[in-house]
């Protein structure tokens, strides 16, 4: 059976997903950057708040 991610795996996974749909956001739309990697506004822009603080 496999192991469940830690959170610290999910958060860095997470925080990867906001760098990349930060990145493709100069040359995408937002909202459909959101859609294909399943993050929602919110969340975007929680992690990315978060991650400018660091």
């Amino acid at each position: 059976m496999p192991k469940k991610p830690t959170k610290a795996k999910i958060n860095e996974t997470l925080e990867e997903k906001v760098k990349v749909v930060s990145e493709l956001r100069l040359t995408y739309p937002l909202m459909i950057l959101l859609k294909i990697y399943s993050l929602s506004k919110s969340v975007y822009y929680y992690t990315l708040s978060k991650t400018d603080k660091e």
